[in-house]
């Protein structure tokens, strides 16, 4: 009887110490060194940087699960990752916070532009805005009407350029 106790402390032991605590980065003034060697050295864990508004959940070095990243209360990335392939909402505008496209250099999230939905296969669906254009993707291509766009950086504003017709992510028309 008390060998089977036993072994019962044991796998409650076990399992407690399987569940791993979020890692809080405290007083950290700058996050990008910090995320890129996270995944340079293969971590596994969520990481928070609770004074920065940023917070990641990696899987031996590949994003998994939420990402989010604040500034000035805007939110500058916002995603969930599977295997450091995107799934659902998604949201990057890293190019509206000087310092993030440092921070993202090299990984999943600098080579995705814009806001829109990824779907289970992690292919672009339905309707995305993106920095000089928007309009629908059907399973990762681009189909029906974009609009493309020119910004005027002195005045933060943006003017509709012209509009294209995708079928299939072949353009059809110019117009």
């Amino acid at each position: 009887m008390m060998n089977s106790n036993f072994y019962k402390l044991i796998m409650v032991l076990f399992m407690v110490s399987c569940v791993s605590e979020p890692i809080v980065y405290k007083q950290v003034d700058y996050k990008g060194d910090i995320f890129y060697g996270d995944i340079r050295q293969k971590k596994t864990g969520k990481f928070i940087f609770p004074n920065m508004n940023f917070s990641y959940s990696l899987y031996k070095g590949e994003l998994n699960g939420k990402i989010l990243l604040i500034e000035k209360s805007d939110t500058i990335v916002f995603g969930n990752f599977k295997r450091n392939q995107p799934i659902g909402k998604y949201i990057n505008r890293i190019d509206r916070c000087y310092q993030c496209k440092y921070i993202f250099r090299k990984t999943v999230i600098e080579k995705i532009d814009g806001e829109g939905a990824f779907n289970k296969q992690s292919k672009k669906d339905g309707y995305w805005k993106e920095k000089s254009q928007e309009g629908n993707y059907s399973n990762g291509k681009k189909n029906g009407v974009w609009k493309m766009y020119q910004y005027n950086d002195l005045e933060n504003s943006q003017n509709t350029i012209k509009e294209v017709m995708y079928k299939n992510d072949s353009l059809i028309n110019n117009k």
